[in-house]
């Protein structure tokens, strides 16, 4: 079980992408289409960087789409033999794993036994089977991370599925939000309005849970991050009322954020 957390961990700790690119490209709210014909061509691509950083955005994307995953079903059967001798190409399998996984469809179960069976490498047979064991799982966090019931006009898909995370029991996907919005450059308000809202919702739960500490801590930096002064207070409330030292230490450097 330790190392299946850790494998959906890292799914997470991937390359961010801005809810301003989402309204550059014209993506229309509720509408992933033009998203997913993006993560096609991508994965179509002749340059190898671009394939893997497609699969490591589609890990977090929460999308479902058959069409989307036909492709990567057939370029993971027909790639991971093809080199076993390239580290990279290892890797990019790998990632494919990981992102065929991430479909929460239990069909694609068949292809991802198929490699742990017959590859001869050590790497993707874990990354397969791991695979196999997290579709039920990534099952469940794509249900939340698609819902529509967070959207409001305007507001691209990206926005609505941090939101729909951060508003989430599941303390994993609130988090991976909150990581996400740290590391990006988001400006949408409605976003860090929900940020502020989960935060002083939660700060006062669990102090000595290290875990739902961390969860906060990444919350105060993503309020940080947003560098809108309104949110002082928020942070100068956790600074000054928070049992938890560690809660406090990070509300202080996300407050210093703020000029």
């Amino acid at each position: 079980m330790k190392k299946l957390l850790f494998f959906l961990l890292i799914f997470t700790t991937t390359i961010f992408i801005s809810n301003s690119l989402y309204l550059d490209r014209g993506y229309a709210e509720g509408d992933r289409s033009a998203e997913i014909e993006e993560f096609i061509t991508m994965l179509k691509s002749n340059n190898m960087e671009q394939r893997i950083n497609a699969s490591k955005r589609i890990t977090r994307s929460g999308l479902t789409d058959p069409k989307l995953f036909d492709l990567i079903r057939d370029n993971l059967l027909k790639g991971y033999q093809s080199d076993p001798n390239n580290p990279k190409h290892i890797d990019e399998i790998a990632w494919l794993c990981k992102a065929l996984a991430s479909s929460g469809r239990p069909e694609y179960k068949e292809a991802l036994k198929k490699v742990a069976d017959t590859t001869g490498d050590a790497k993707l047979e874990r990354y397969a089977r791991q695979g196999m064991d997290l579709i039920d799982e990534f099952a469940k966090r794509n249900k939340i991370i698609s819902d529509t019931k967070n959207t409001v006009p305007g507001q691209s898909p990206e926005v609505t599925r941090l939101i729909n995370m951060l508003k989430s029991d599941n303390l994993a996907l609130k988090r991976d939000a909150a990581k996400e919005i740290y590391r990006s450059h988001f400006t949408d308000q409605n976003l860090f309005g929900v940020v502020n809202e989960e935060l002083l919702k939660g700060y006062q739960i669990s102090p000595s849970d290290r875990h739902h500490v961390d969860v906060m801590a990444w919350l105060c930096k993503a309020l940080g991050a947003s560098g809108m002064p309104e949110y002082k207070a928020t942070l100068s409330k956790i600074v000054e009322t928070s049992s938890s030292e560690a809660l406090r230490k990070h509300a202080k450097l996300s407050l210093d954020m703020i000029k």
